[in-house]
């Protein structure tokens, strides 16, 4: 098991990466929703959008992992080993090739095949985590 301040570091670093991923798949939703509304958003719609909106609803898988871990890290009651093993858990199913959000990845496949950086980014964060172990 990893030390403690290697785990904190770990969970940091796969907070880095899942934000980065996210970034880009809000830019390819943005674009997305931009072309069919024939409408440019400006930062605060796509805020409210991302928050509010149907076609952005499929994001909040990230959304709510990233908030759940940065809520988890600030408090100081949370047992990092166990935070690290569900977050590996559910970073693994949201980008593994199983049936479970299946629509995220549905999605996540149309943003990945416009673009190639999404493609690296997701990559490096699977890289990062590594596959899963058998006896979690």
């Amino acid at each position: 098991m990893a030390a403690p301040e290697n785990t904190k570091a770990d969970l940091t670093k796969i907070t880095q990466l899942l934000l980065r991923v996210h970034k880009s798949l809000l830019q390819f939703q943005k674009e997305k929703y931009e072309a069919q509304n024939e409408k440019t958003l400006s930062p605060y719609d796509v805020l409210h959008l991302s928050m509010s909106h149907e076609d952005f609803d499929w994001l909040k898988k990230i959304t709510s992992l990233v908030v759940r871990m940065d809520e988890s890290l600030d408090d100081e009651t949370t047992i990092l080993a166990d935070l690290h093993r569900s977050v590996l858990t559910e970073v693994h199913s949201l980008f593994d090739e199983s049936e479970m959000y299946a629509d995220f990845k549905s999605k996540l496949m149309v943003a990945q095949s416009r673009d190639p950086l999404l493609v690296v980014q997701v990559l490096e964060l699977k890289k990062f985590v590594g596959t899963p172990k058998l006896n979690s």
